[in-house]
């Protein structure tokens, strides 16, 4: 027999449950079926039912998944709290309005160094292998690799900058400017199946991931005329003027759902917050 645990603050069971349960209520009403189960259809729903209605709830949607080839775990989850830690020195350039706020700033980056190292000892706890090759997170003239690449809310984001743009974009990686940094870094259980997937384990993975690079952006209108500042002191390539080089430093959350068979995924690009320097 396999045994769930169900908590009724896990966020990832919640937004993973929520859309698979609507569909099937929906589905039950067309079809003029009835159950004894009154399934959630919202998060404050699912919170409101006993631990053994929501353990019910997930079978009802894992069987209504298994019957129409869909695999409710596949979901969407929220992103879990990975944080840009701030510095917190008198000397430092990030601005607090007190005492009270820097010590508050003080003890969240402990708290972020706690959740590190505990995530770090639940992967290190589970088998198989957290690494992978070696990617490129560009997707350059390549529509088809962006869903694959990405997760949802940068999925959005990416697949409009895909987009047929009226003018034409040359982006250009010239160099890592330092080491690509894991700032923060969280695991939680968000596959809750009644029975285990059938590889890798439960566990979900966010990453917020540090890059700073050196990088160019050529833009030309429709006419083919630069609208870009050039790079100083280079010559004209062909019909393309190079752009200036900018140093970068951006931050990503990346995905991985050990249950599933994808790829690490940008699921969201984060900004430092306004007059706070990061420690990382």
């Amino acid at each position: 027999m396999n045994l769930v645990s169900v908590s009724r603050k896990n966020p990832c069971l919640r937004h993973g449950l929520r859309f698979s349960a609507s569909r099937y209520v929906s589905t039950q009403r067309s079809h003029g079926s009835r159950s004894n189960l009154k399934l959630a259809t919202t998060e404050t729903d699912f919170e409101k039912l006993s631990p053994e209605d929501q353990i019910k709830q997930i079978r009802a949607t894992e069987i209504y998944g298994a019957k129409r080839g869909i695999d409710i775990w596949a979901n969407p989850i929220d992103a879990l709290d990975v944080a840009i830690p701030y510095a917190t020195s008198p000397w430092s350039k990030s601005k607090f309005s007190s005492l009270g706020e820097r010590l508050s700033q003080w003890l969240s980056n402990q708290l972020n160094k706690g959740k590190n190292f505990v995530c770090m000892a639940n992967l290190l706890s589970e088998p198989g292998t957290l690494g992978s090759t070696s990617s490129i997170w560009a997707i350059a003239e390549d529509k088809q690799k962006i869903p694959v690449l990405t997760q949802p809310p940068y999925l959005n984001e990416a697949t409009k900058l895909s987009g047929k743009p009226t003018m034409t974009y040359i982006w250009t990686f010239h160099r890592e400017v330092s080491p690509t940094k894991i700032i923060s870094m969280r695991a939680v259980t968000a596959h809750f199946g009644t029975t285990p997937p059938p590889s890798g384990s439960r566990l979900a993975i966010n990453a917020l991931v540090k890059f700073e690079t050196e990088q160019s952006l050529e833009i030309y209108d429709q006419q083919g005329k630069a609208l870009h500042t050039p790079e100083p002191n280079t010559r004209k390539k062909g019909r393309r003027i190079p752009a200036k080089k900018q140093q970068l430093t951006e931050y990503y959350i990346f995905e991985k759902r050990m249950y599933t068979d994808t790829p690490w995924q940008i699921k969201e690009r984060i900004f430092p917050k306004a007059g706070m320097e990061p420690a990382l």
